[in-house]
């Protein structure tokens, strides 16, 4: 029974299809027949090439269903005349930057934004009737005649920065080329056969604790990101390919996080200045100097250096810092604590500044003002020279002796 079915059902469509086009008029109870219209008072023709009429006694209109196509037409010829519907015959010529389209807008579609031609397409022809194609149109789809376009990405630094320095010599500062491939990907390579989905990492800005890069965006003001941004500090692309059509100049923007040096006096715990700044994107970095110590200083001490430690108690870089040397900027925070020695031999210390005992007198190390300088009796103390007697030079020590202490202070 299903075989029946089939076959009946076969014939049916295949029917339909042969009575498209009728090739005689011949009235019937006095209208002409589908496919036919009335000449005169009583004559019958047949509907020209591109016209049909599906209704018994009614006047041929022009057909309308034929594909897209600047040059799309309908048929000419007598061999096309007598449609009884919707469904003349007609031809196109697709050009080499279109494909075949089916449904409702079929014919020759452009390839759309974002895709072109592939190289070697020609011009193809397409010729069918209502919405079918009878030939041509196998094979000739998107797929098989456009390709994603490629576009080149200009990613600039966007700063006048070429590296932070020690602690930081990998983090260079440069400007490069990347491509994406319509709907695909980035690559390095505009003719590489691998893209992904993101930026590769070789094109991303350094990221550091004190400047950190937020991604690329169309913008040059370096810390205007927000809606312009395309590329995140991880390379992701965040826009639609509907904003990608064309080769783009993008820039880098910053996140220039506010520095702070704590500069402690000698009890530890209390700063006598605090510094603030920002690495400046508009020069180059030549790195940063510690400021000479100006704190509190207990009598006898000189300074000696720093100790550095970052905001979270871990060593700097470089855990000891002199006066005026490069602090290494590893943290938005940084510690210098001031460390001290005792006052050389010889010298007295005040305000931490060492200054010579008086010609004839030295000092214990520590000596904390001249008071503290003294002269030392016996053999192995101060000596006396008088060269007043011609080129004769006479010397002599302060005697030992028990009305004379052994230390005799400024």
């Amino acid at each position: 029974m299903k075989r029946i079915f089939f076959t009946i059902l076969c014939l049916c469509i295949f029917n339909a299809t042969a009575m498209a086009a009728v090739t005689e008029c011949t009235k019937t109870d006095g209208k002409c027949p589908a496919g036919c219209e009335q000449t005169g008072l009583l004559g019958c023709d047949l509907c020209t090439a591109g016209t049909y009429n599906s209704t018994a006694g009614e006047k041929c209109k022009s057909c309308t269903v034929k594909p897209r196509g600047t040059n799309s037409h309908f048929l000419t010829g007598d061999e096309y005349a007598g449609q009884t519907s919707n469904t003349c015959p007609w031809t196109v010529t697709c050009q080499a930057n279109q494909y075949w389209s089916t449904g409702n807008n079929f014919g020759c579609t452009d390839c759309p934004s974002g895709y072109e031609a592939k190289e070697g397409n020609q011009t193809f022809d397409v010729t069918g009737s209502g919405n079918y194609a009878s030939s041509g149109a196998t094979g000739n789809t998107q797929a098989n005649r456009c390709q994603p376009k490629v576009f080149k990405l200009e990613l600039l630094k966007n700063t006048a920065l070429i590296s932070l320095g020690w602690p930081f010599e990998d983090a260079e500062y440069k400007n490069y080329t990347a491509y994406a491939k319509y709907g695909i990907g980035f690559a390095t390579d505009a003719a590489s056969s691998e893209w992904s989905t993101s930026l590769p990492s070789g094109v991303l800005q350094p990221n550091t604790p004190i400047k950190t890069f937020k991604g690329y965006s169309t913008s040059d003001k370096a810390k205007d990101c927000g809606s312009s941004l395309y590329f995140d500090v991880s390379g992701k692309f965040v826009k639609n390919w509907n904003e990608l059509l064309s080769d783009k100049r993008l820039y880098a923007c910053w996140g220039n996080l506010e520095i702070t040096i704590n500069y402690y006096n000698s009890n530890g715990t209390t700063t006598w200045h605090v510094e603030n700044f920002t690495i400046d994107d508009n020069q180059e970095y030549n790195g940063h100097k510690a400021l000479p110590y100006a704190g509190n200083i207990d009598a006898g001490k000189i300074f000696q250096h720093y100790e550095c430690t970052y905001g979270d108690g871990s060593p700097c870089a470089a855990p000891t810092i002199n006066a005026n040397g490069d602090v290494p900027l590893g943290s938005t925070t940084i510690n210098l604590k001031p460390v001290f020695s005792s006052c050389n031999a010889g010298h007295y210390c005040t305000g931490g500044i060492q200054q010579d005992c008086p010609a004839g007198t030295t000092s214990d190390a520590g000596a904390s003002s001249i008071e503290k300088c003294y002269m030392l009796t016996g053999t192995n103390g101060t000596q006396f020279c008088d060269t007043s007697n011609g080129n004769e030079k006479r010397c002599f020590h302060l005697p030992a002796q028990e009305t004379l202490p052994e230390k005799i202070y400024y």
